[in-house]
């Protein structure tokens, strides 16, 4: 499937590799949440959803005598936004310019970003996201505004987790003001 339409697009094979890079190099820095959950990834056009490994019992079948379980899947969410590079820029840039405009881009991966930072720390609920923090709640550290006591708050957590049963590796995430 070619889902940008790059082959009818009036930009050439250099421009692509260029946006390509760039989006590349804004994304995986700007992707957080990613260092901190098990991801996967990408998987295709053709995958559109991931098997929970568990099945719901449905209650009315169509014929007596037949039970029925369905598959419990978790469907994958597309984030998109759009931008857009003056095709200047990018002649420019095929003739070896260093300073090409691209904020449009940066701005469009910055976005993109933050919406998936969002949806897996605290959750996206219209796609049936159930954030981290959400999903944590039920055994929780309070952090205090004391930043030197925070190895300890670390190791209270850590302790947690291995007595329920949850093997690291761990991982840390703070706001801004941690």
């Amino acid at each position: 499937m070619n889902h940008l339409l790059r082959s009818i697009a009036p930009i050439a094979e250099p421009g692509w590799e260029l946006l390509d890079e760039e989006a590349r190099e804004r994304l995986t820095v700007a992707l957080a949440a990613r260092k901190l959950v098990d991801f996967s990834g990408s998987l295709g056009w053709d995958h559109s959803a991931t098997s929970l490994r568990r099945t719901d019992s449905v209650a009315e079948t169509p014929a007596e005598g037949v039970a029925a379980v369905q598959r419990r899947v978790l469907p994958l969410v597309e984030l998109r936004s759009d931008f857009s590079v003056a095709r200047d820029e990018l002649r420019d840039a095929e003739r070896g310019a260093e300073d090409i405009d691209l904020e449009g881009l940066d701005e469009s991966a910055r976005r993109i970003a933050c919406a998936e930072n969002v949806a897996v720390f605290h959750g996206f609920e219209q796609a049936g996201i159930v954030g981290i923090t959400e999903a944590s709640t039920q055994s929780s550290i309070a952090l205090s505004d004391d930043f030197d006591a925070y190895p300890g708050h670390v190791a209270k957590a850590v302790e947690l987790l291995r007595r329920q049963g949850i093997g690291g590796p761990y991982g840390l995430a703070l706001g801004p003001d941690g």
